[in-house]
C-alpha cells in the first residue's frame, strides 16, 4: 500500500516555492509534492485534479486570497489538511485561518526546522487517520460478515467471563440491554455426543439449530450460543415467562420433529449477574446425572439435589464443582472443595462404613475427571487401586482425607509436566508463527493468543521466560534484522523497506532502526 502523502504548493511567489520544496527531503519522511501553484484559482484547480493530502498556501496572492482557497478546501474536501504561511504583520489572517479549519501555519521568513516539524506533524495526524479509517473499515467489514458469530461469542461470555458485568456492558453494541434480577442457563445436548457419520445426520443437527433458533425468535432476552459440538447454550433474561415450560416443549418438539436424541440439562434460577456462571454449571451437571435418559426429557439441577440421599455426603451441593475443578487442572480449588467436603462429613458425625464409602467414591470420582486431563494415568490407576485396598483398613477421616490430598499431587504433578512439554512446543510454534507474519501491520499478542486459543497474560508471561524478551520486544527486534537484510540487499528505500516488515510510520521506524544498530538509514552510506 502506498502511503506516501501528496502535497501542493500555492505560492504567487516563485521563489518560495522553491524554497519549500527544496528546504525539506520530503520524500524522507514521507512526503510527494504533486504539484504547485501561483494563485489561488490555479490552486483549487490543481486541487479538484490532483487530489493532495495536504496543502501549503500563502495567504496574500493576488485575486483571492490564501484564506478564500482554505475556505474552499475546507468545505469542499475536509479530510484535506491545510496550512497557510503568513508574515508576522499579518497574524491577524492566520486567526481567522484557524477559525476557518486550517491545520496549521507557518510565519515568515521560513526556517528549515519550523517547516519540517510542521510537515512531521501533518504527516503523523494524516497517517493516523489513514489508519483509524483503514481499522474502522476492516472492522467494519469483519462485523457485517461475522456478526451472529461474534453476537454470539459475546453472549457466551456472560458464562465463562470472570468478568460478568464487562461482558454485559460489551452487549450494548449489540442492542442488548440485560434485565435485572432474572439469570438462568439451560444446556441443550443432541445426539449423546456421537459424532455424526452422514451428511443426513448432519443436516438433522443444523435442523435442531433452526427449531431452536425459531422457538425462541420471539424472546428477545432469551440467548442462545453454541458452546460446541453437541451443545446449545440458552441463556434466559426474559421477564415474565416460564423457562421450565419453555425448555420443556422445545425438547418434546425436537424430539417429534428429528430423529436425533436431544436431552435440555435447566441449572437454578439466580438473580445476579455473575451466578450464570454457576447455573451454566449447574446444567451441564444435570445432563450428567441422567444415565437413562429418553429423547424430550428435561433434567432440573434443583430436582437431582432433592432426590440425592443426604447420606451420601459426596453428593452434597459443595461436590457439584470438585469434578470440574480437576478436570480443569485447577488443583487449589479442588483441594478446598475436598476439605469441606471432609469438614462437612466431620460435622454429620459419619459412622466408618458412610466414610469408607463416600472416600472410595470420592477417588472413583478423581479418576473418572481426571481422564480430561489427556495424560497417562497409568500409574494413576495403580496408586487408585492400592488406595481404594487401603481404604478399608483405616480408621479415621483424617487418614482418608490425606489419601485423596495424595493422590491429587500425583495426578497434578504429572499434569503439570505434560503441560510443561505442550507449553513449550506452543511457544516454539508461536516463534514460528511470529517469523512468517512479521510483515502484518496488524500483529499483535493478542491475535496471536487469539490464534492459538491462550490467554494473553498468560502467553506474555511465559513467552518473556522462554525469550528473555517482552513480546513487543522480541517481534521488534526481529523486524529490525529483516530490516537491515533488506537495506543491505536491496535499493528499497527506508520508508518501503518500514512498510516491508510491517512499520507504517517510516519516522518511527527510522528511529527504531538508529536506536537498535546506533545509526540511521541515510548513515548506512546506501
Amino acid at each position: 500500500m502506498n502511503y506516501m502523502i501528496k502535497l501542493l504548493i500555492v505560492d504567487d511567489e516563485r521563489l518560495v516555492r522553491e524554497l519549500i520544496r527544496l528546504s525539506v527531503d520530503w520524500e524522507e519522511i514521507g512526503f510527494t509534492i504533486v504539484g504547485t501553484a501561483s494563485t489561488a484559482e490555479e490552486g483549487i484547480e490543481k486541487v479538484d485534479e490532483l487530489k493532495p493530502d495536504v496543502v501549503f498556501t500563502d495567504v496574500r496572492m493576488p485575486g483571492q486570497t490564501g484564506l478564500d482557497l482554505a475556505r474552499t478546501i475546507v468545505d469542499k474536501y475536509p479530510m484535506i489538511k491545510v496550512v497557510v504561511i503568513s508574515g508576522y504583520d499579518e497574524f491577524a489572517y492566520v486567526n481567522e485561518g484557524l477559525k476557518i479549519g486550517i491545520f496549521d501555519y507557518l510565519l515568515k521568513p521560513i526556517a528549515e526546522d519550523a517547516l519540517r516539524e510542521v510537515g512531521c506533524k501533518v504527516r503523523d495526524a494524516i497517517l493516523s487517520q489513514r489508519r483509524h479509517n483503514e481499522e474502522f473499515e476492516h472492522y467494519k467489514r469483519e462485523f457485517e460478515l461475522n456478526y451472529n458469530k461474534i453476537r454470539e461469542k459475546a453472549i457466551s461470555r456472560l458464562v465463562y467471563s470472570s468478568e460478568a458485568e464487562s461482558a454485559a456492558e460489551n452487549l450494548k453494541v449489540f442492542h442488548i440491554e440485560l434485565n435485572e434480577d432474572i439469570f438462568q442457563v439451560a444446556v441443550l445436548e443432541y445426539g449423546q455426543g456421537i459424532e455424526y457419520e452422514t451428511e443426513k445426520e448432519l443436516l438433522e443437527a443444523i435442523r435442531i439449530r433452526e427449531i431452536v433458533d425459531d422457538f425462541f425468535s420471539g424472546y428477545d432476552h432469551i440467548f442462545l450460543f453454541e458452546r460446541s459440538y453437541p451443545y446449545i447454550v440458552i441463556i434466559n433474561n426474559q421477564k415474565d415467562v416460564d423457562f421450565n415450560r419453555l425448555c420443556q416443549d422445545v425438547c418434546r418438539f425436537i424430539a417429534e420433529t428429528v430423529p436425533i436424541q436431544v436431552c435440555i440439562g435447566v441449572g437454578s434460577f439466580y438473580k445476579s449477574l455473575w451466578q450464570l456462571s454457576i447455573s451454566y454449571r449447574e446444567a451441564k451437571s444435570a445432563l450428567k446425572y441422567s444415565f437413562t435418559r429418553q429423547s424430550g426429557k428435561c433434567i432440573y439441577f434443583q430436582e437431582i439435589l432433592k432426590n440425592q440421599s443426604q447420606e451420601q455426603s459426596v453428593h452434597d451441593v459443595v461436590m457439584k464443582n470438585y469434578s470440574d475443578y480437576i478436570s480443569q487442572g485447577m488443583i487449589s480449588e479442588a483441594k478446598e472443595v475436598l476439605k469441606d467436603i471432609y469438614d462437612n462429613a466431620v460435622n454429620q458425625n459419619l459412622t466408618r462404613d458412610q466414610a469408607i464409602f463416600m472416600t472410595i467414591n470420592l477417588i472413583m470420582e478423581t479418576y473418572t475427571a481426571a481422564k480430561e486431563l489427556k495424560i497417562d494415568l497409568d500409574n494413576i490407576e495403580k496408586i487408585r487401586t492400592k488406595m481404594v485396598a487401603d481404604i478399608l483398613t483405616m480408621t479415621d477421616l483424617f487418614e482418608m482425607e490425606k489419601s485423596i490430598l495424595n493422590l491429587l499431587d500425583k495426578l497434578f504433578e504429572t499434569f503439570r509436566k505434560v503441560n510443561e512439554t505442550n507449553h513449550a512446543n506452543v511457544l516454539a510454534s508461536i516463534e514460528d508463527y511470529i517469523k512468517t507474519h512479521y510483515e502484518e501491520p496488524d500483529l499483535s499478542l493478542t491475535k496471536i493468543a487469539e490464534t492459538f486459543y491462550m490467554n494473553p497474560n498468560y502467553l506474555s508471561r511465559v513467552f518473556k521466560k522462554k525469550t528473555k524478551k517482552t513480546f513487543r520486544e522480541y517481534l521488534l527486534d526481529y523486524r529490525m534484522e529483516k530490516a537491515m537484510i533488506l537495506l543491505r540487499q536491496t535499493s528499497l528505500k527506508g520508508y518501503e523497506v518500514a512498510d516491508k516488515v510491517g512499520i507504517q510510520d517510516p519516522n518511527y521506524f527510522s528511529v527504531c532502526f538508529k536506536k537498535k544498530f546506533g545509526y540511521s538509514v541515510r548513515e548506512m552510506g546506501r
